[in-house]
C-alpha cells in the first residue's frame, strides 16, 4: 500500500523521531519520581540542604531542556505530517487518473476531491498522532512500571489484574470502532458530493424553484452520515467510561494498598510521593494506551479505503496501429442502453460526422472511440498518443489559459500556432486568465485551440460550434478542417448542414 510505502521512504526520519520521543517520554517520567523520592528522603528527612537545594535545581534546569526538546520534536512531528500529506495527496491524485471512466462518472467530483484530500489529511494526521501517542504512552507505562517495582514490588502486584480486563475491552468495541469509522468516511464524501453538487446548481434551484428537493437530499446525506459518525462516537466513548471506571477502581485499591504499606515500614515518605508520582504518570499512560484503541480501529478503516481507493486503478490497454474499429458494439449504463449493435471503421485521413438527437450516444461514441468507456463486443482502438480529442463538457486545470496548454514546455512552432490561434480567435488578451473566467463561446474556442495543438493522428470533436456566435462559426469550421488536413477527423454536431458537405461520411444516431 502507498502509505507504507511513503513512511519506508522516509523511514530514518520517523526513526530519528521515534528516538527522540523516547527520550523525551523516558526522561520526563523517570527524572520526577526518582527527584521526589530522593529530595524528601536524604534533602528533607535526612536534612541535607546542599543536597536538596542542588538536586532542585538540577530537576528544573533538566525540565527546561526537556521543554525545549518537546517543542521541537513537536515541530519536526508537523514536518513530517506535511511530508507524507503531500506525497500521499499526489499519489492518489494519480491514481484517480488511473480509474477507469465508467468509476469516475458513477460519483460526483465531489467525493473524489474528498477522498484524494480530505482522507489522505484525515489518515496523516491520525496515523501520526497516534503512531506517537502509542510509542509515548508506551514508554511512560514501561517506565513508570520499572520505578514502582523498585519504590515497592509488593504494591505493583495488582497491576496484574488490568491486562485481561483491557483486553477483552479492546477486542470487544475495537472491531465495531473500526466498522463505524469506515462508513462515517463513505457517508461524509456522500454528503460533500451532494453540497458541492447544490453549491453548483446556483441559478437552476432558484429558476424552478427546486429548494425543497434540494434540502431534502442535503438532509438525508446529513442524517446518514451524523447517524454513523454518532454511532462511532457512542462506542468509543462507552470504551472509554468503562475504561475510566476500572482505572477509578483501581487507583483507589493502590492509594489504600500504599498507605499499609507506610504504615507496616516497608515505604518511605519519600518512597510513598515518588510511588504516587510514577504510578500516576504510569495510570496516564496505560489510560492513553487504551484511549488509542479505537483511534487504532479508526486509523485501520482508514487505510482500508485508501487500499479500496488504489484497488479501482486499472492497467491502461496498449493498441498497436492508428485505426479505429467498432464491430457491433453496445453500451449501457446502468438505467438504460445507449448504444446498439454498432459498427464503425475509421481509415486515416477520413473526415466522418455523427449527428442525432441528444441521448442517441453521440458523446458516449465519441468517449468509447477515445478508450475511456469499454463497450461489448469487439472493437480496435488506437493509443491516446495518436488522438487529440475535445469532448463534452468542457475540462480545465487550475490556472490560465497558458498553464492549461502548459505552454512552457511547448516547442517553438507549437508556441507560435497556439498565440497565433488565440489571436485568431480574439482570446489574445485574454491569455493570463482562468477559463472560468471566459464566456462560454470562449471556452468553446480555446478548447478547439488546445485540441488542435497536439500532434495527433485522430481529432474528435463534440459539439465544436455550439455556443460560438454565428459571425464565428465558418471560420471556426474552416480552422479545424485546416488544421486536420491529412489526419483523421470526427465531429458531433447538431445542425450546420452547411458543412456536411466537407465530411467523407455521415452517420445519423437514432
Amino acid at each position: 500500500m502507498i502509505f507504507y510505502k511513503i513512511i519506508k521512504k522516509h523511514r530514518l526520519f520517523v526513526l530519528f523521531l521515534a528516538m527522540l520521543l523516547i527520550f523525551i517520554n523516558f526522561s520526563a517520567t523517570f527524572i520526577d519520581p526518582m527527584a521526589m523520592k530522593f529530595l524528601i528522603d536524604k534533602g528533607i528527612l535526612g536534612k541535607n540542604l546542599r543536597f536538596f537545594i542542588f538536586l532542585g535545581i538540577f530537576v528544573i534546569f533538566f525540565g527546561g531542556v526537556l521543554r525545549l526538546i518537546n517543542y521541537f520534536s513537536s515541530l519536526l512531528i508537523q514536518r513530517l505530517k506535511n511530508i507524507i500529506l503531500k506525497e500521499l495527496t499526489m499519489e492518489t491524485l494519480k491514481y484517480y487518473f488511473n480509474f477507469p471512466y465508467k468509476i469516475v462518472l458513477s460519483k460526483n467530483s465531489g467525493y473524489f476531491a474528498s477522498r484524494i484530500y480530505d482522507e489522505s489529511n484525515n489518515l496523516c494526521s491520525l496515523a501520526i498522532d497516534t503512531a506517537s501517542d502509542l510509542l509515548s504512552s508506551l514508554i511512560i507505562a514501561i517506565t513508570s512500571l520499572a520505578l514502582i517495582l523498585y519504590f515497592s514490588w509488593k504494591m505493583t502486584c495488582i497491576f496484574v489484574v488490568i491486562i485481561p480486563v483491557i483486553y477483552m475491552l479492546a477486542r470487544k468495541f475495537g472491531t465495531k470502532v473500526s466498522s463505524f469509522s469506515e462508513q462515517e468516511k463513505e457517508k461524509e464524501a456522500n454528503l460533500r458530493e451532494k453540497i458541492i453538487t447544490l453549491v453548483s446548481s446556483y441559478r437552476t434551484v432558484k429558476l424552478f424553484n427546486l429548494y425543497d428537493i434540494s434540502f431534502k437530499k442535503v438532509h438525508n446525506a446529513l442524517d446518514r452520515f451524523l447517524n454513523a459518525l454518532y454511532s462511532k462516537i457512542k462506542f468509543t466513548k462507552l470504551y472509554g467510561t468503562l475504561n475510566d471506571l476500572f482505572m477509578s477502581l483501581m487507583e483507589f485499591f493502590v492509594l489504600i494498598g500504599l498507605g499499609i504499606g507506610v504504615i507496616l515500614g516497608f515505604l518511605t515518605i519519600g518512597g510513598l510521593f515518588g510511588y504516587m508520582q510514577a504510578f500516576w504518570r504510569g495510570v496516564s499512560g496505560i489510560t492513553s494506551l487504551i484511549e488509542n484503541f479505537p483511534r487504532l480501529m479508526s486509523l485501520k478503516g482508514y487505510l482500508n479505503r485508501l487500499k479500496e481507493f488504489e484497488s479501482f486503478q486499472e492497467k491502461e490497454k496498449s493498441w498497436e496501429g492508428k485505426e479505429i474499429v467498432l464491430d457491433k458494439i453496445n453500451y449501457s449504463f446502468p438505467e438504460r442502453s445507449v448504444i446498439k449493435n454498432f459498427s464503425l471503421s475509421i481509415k486515416g485521413g477520413e473526415k466522418i460526422l455523427i449527428t442525432g438527437p441528444n441521448g442517441s450516444g453521440k458523446t458516449t461514441l465519441l468517449n468509447i472511440m477515445c478508450g475511456f468507456l469499454e463497450p461489448e463486443g469487439h472493437y480496435k482502438l488506437t493509443d491516446l498518443k495518436n488522438i487529440s480529442a475535445m469532448i463534452m463538457p468542457m475540462e480545465f486545470i487550475p490556472g490560465s489559459l497558458k498553464d492549461n496548454v502548459d505552454f512552457n514546455v511547448l516547442s517553438e512552432n507549437n508556441k507560435r500556432k497556439f498565440l497565433t490561434l488565440i489571436e485568431k480567435f480574439g482570446l489574445d488578451n485574454k491569455l493570463e486568465k482562468t477559463p472560468f473566467e471566459l464566456s462560454e463561446g470562449e471556452k468553446k474556442k480555446f478548447c478547439i485551440i488546445r485540441t488542435l495543438l497536439k500532434q495527433a493522428e485522430v481529432y474528435f470533436f463534440d459539439e465544436p460550434l455550439s455556443n460560438i456566435d454565428e459571425g464565428s462559426k465558418e471560420d471556426v469550421m474552416n480552422v479545424i478542417l485546416s488544421e486536420t488536413k491529412g489526419k483523421s477527423l470526427v465531429v458531433v454536431m447538431h445542425g450546420g448542414e452547411k458543412f456536411h458537405a466537407c465530411f467523407d461520411e455521415i452517420i445519423r444516431l437514432r
